[in-house]
């Protein structure tokens, strides 16, 4: 009766362990940092209709960045914005860029490699894998982003 005893206690351990194993492997928490994407690089094969060519060309190496930061509380943050050399976009500019910061927080889910970003206004579809988030954002077009996460 022991040693039955004893066997069944070593399975549950075992079995407790795989199973917290697994729940610590899925933990997707974390500050994920976009790279700098030059602005250009934004937009699709051509230039926009709706931008004029010299705003486009005036874009010059003005980068896009952002990040998102997935708390364990199941909430989240997702802030997007524009770095020009100066540190601001010139006023021509304004209407062609607005959608491209964005700042909106809400909760999230995640089903094995899915990520759900459930804002007020927009849900977003995301794949978590490898320390990254890969995300697109239909403000920005049909271009794949990826996040990394920032483990400093």
């Amino acid at each position: 009766m022991k040693k039955v005893l004893t066997v069944v206690l070593c399975m549950l351990l075992v079995v407790s362990f795989a199973f917290s194993a697994v729940a610590c492997a899925r933990r997707v928490d974390g500050v994920y940092r976009l790279s700098s994407v030059k602005l250009t690089d934004l937009f699709s094969e051509k230039v926009p209709d709706e931008i004029p060519q010299e705003i486009y060309n005036s874009f010059g190496t003005s980068t896009f960045g952002g990040s998102i930061v997935l708390n364990e509380d199941g909430t989240f943050s997702l802030y997007t914005t524009l770095y020009t050399s100066d540190g601001r976009s010139p006023e021509e500019w304004d209407q062609y860029v607005t959608g491209i910061e964005i700042d909106i927080s809400g909760t999230y889910t995640v089903d094995g490699d899915k990520l759900t970003l459930v804002s007020d206004s927009k849900t977003y579809e995301a794949t978590v894998a490898d320390k990254a988030v890969t995300l697109t954002i239909d403000e920005l077009g049909d271009k794949p982003f990826t996040f990394t996460l920032d483990e400093n």
